[in-house]
């Protein structure tokens, strides 16, 4: 998906501005790629991590702290 964003968003912003018209396999590309990245952000949200001391962090409070905190 990262691939296909990052080579297909710079051509329709280059080159497809002007006509506006989207085709059916641009927009389920388009969703599609758009609902996969919301899905990795929401598994990221339930995925334990280690932390810097080598601790397993499992609470979900504690995890979406640390992945908001990288945000900002």
């Amino acid at each position: 998906m990262l691939i296909y964003t990052s080579i297909v968003t710079p051509f329709y912003i280059a080159f497809d501005s002007k006509t506006k018209e989207k085709t059916t396999m641009r927009i389920i590309l388009d969703y599609g790629s758009d609902a996969t990245f919301c899905v990795d952000i929401i598994i990221n949200f339930f995925s334990a991590y280690f932390d810097k001391e080598d601790n397993l962090q499992h609470k979900k409070s504690v995890i979406a702290i640390h992945y908001l905190k990288g945000w900002f």
